[in-house]
């Protein structure tokens, strides 16, 4: 960790910013589906029963997946203070945990991760900062003068050392496209008349088939590499796209969403979450 990462010391203990940015991930994805869940009528704890849930699994999924793309060894994998968190490993075990959680629970799937996709985006480009301040995952060194402005470009850990390396800002405009796919996500995807699980498999789409060309994009010495020097993360995020392209083409979902898309749902499902938010409102009333 470099003292650019430092935002306090106490003592000898410091608290890193990328700590702080973690933490603001959190809660703004758990505000955001917090959003989603009360104006659906869904579960009303449900975005804090995911939050609960996700933390422990998305955590160690992103320290196995850390080691297995040679972020971090084997031997670091229960490390306390390492930096190594992926983020897809944190994704696909908050998304078998979620599974598993519907199932007890008996909630629609589909319908869950709907509300909690413009949540995952949020969360994701909130988090994404934490490239600035660990100076990570950053693009190729920038070499032309004119183009060593932030947000096209930023520092490098070497910045600190010589004073002049730059590099561009990946995960600032990574930050950007996610902040679009969320805010695509709420405010039209949901609205429209799709069934449960399409919402999720296009959010997923997109953010899989652009995080590849980030990952692309990103300076060799910042990749995590497997065999034939393939992005690891790269090779994830493909995968993403994929599985959420092989949903809805082998579902036949293409022809049915090209329908819902046309129009707003329905003005009954939008009474009867109506009704049950103020239900869910006059009980809180009462418990209190």
């Amino acid at each position: 960790m470099s003292k650019f990462d430092t935002a306090l010391t106490f003592g000898s203990v410091s608290l890193p910013w990328h700590a702080i940015i973690l933490v603001l991930a959190v809660v703004a994805g758990v505000a955001v589906m917090s959003v989603v869940v009360r104006r659906r009528g869904l579960f009303r704890d449900l975005a804090l029963d995911l939050c609960i849930l996700c933390i422990p699994t998305g955590l160690v999924g992103a320290r196995l997946f850390s080691a297995l793309s040679q972020k971090i060894s084997w031997s670091e994998l229960f490390s306390i203070g390492q930096t190594g968190l992926n983020l897809y490993g944190a994704l696909l075990f908050c998304f078998a945990g979620t599974a598993i959680y519907c199932k007890v629970r008996k909630f629609s799937f589909g319908e869950t991760l709907d509300a909690a996709a413009p949540g995952i985006l949020t969360a994701i480009a909130v988090g994404r900062w934490q490239d600035f301040f660990l100076c990570d995952g950053l693009g190729y060194p920038v070499e032309k003068t004119a183009w060593k402005f932030f947000p096209v470009a930023t520092v490098t850990e070497a910045y600190f050392q010589d004073g002049v390396s730059v590099a561009y800002a990946v995960f600032f405009w990574e930050s950007l496209f996610c902040f679009a796919f969320a805010a695509f996500t709420l405010f039209f995807l949901l609205q429209r008349e799709l069934r449960d699980g399409d919402a999720f498999a296009i959010a997923m789409l997109l953010f899989g088939t652009f995080g590849y060309f980030f990952e692309i994009a990103r300076d060799p010495a910042y990749r995590q590499i497997i065999v034939f020097d393939i992005p690891f993360n790269g090779l994830l995020s493909a995968l993403i796209a994929l599985a959420a392209f092989g949903y809805l083409l082998f579902g036949k979902r293409f022809g049915e969403i090209r329908k819902g898309i046309r129009k707003k749902r329905g003005a009954a499902a939008a009474a009867a979450e109506g009704e049950i938010t103020e239900e869910n409102t006059m009980e809180e009333k009462t418990n209190g």
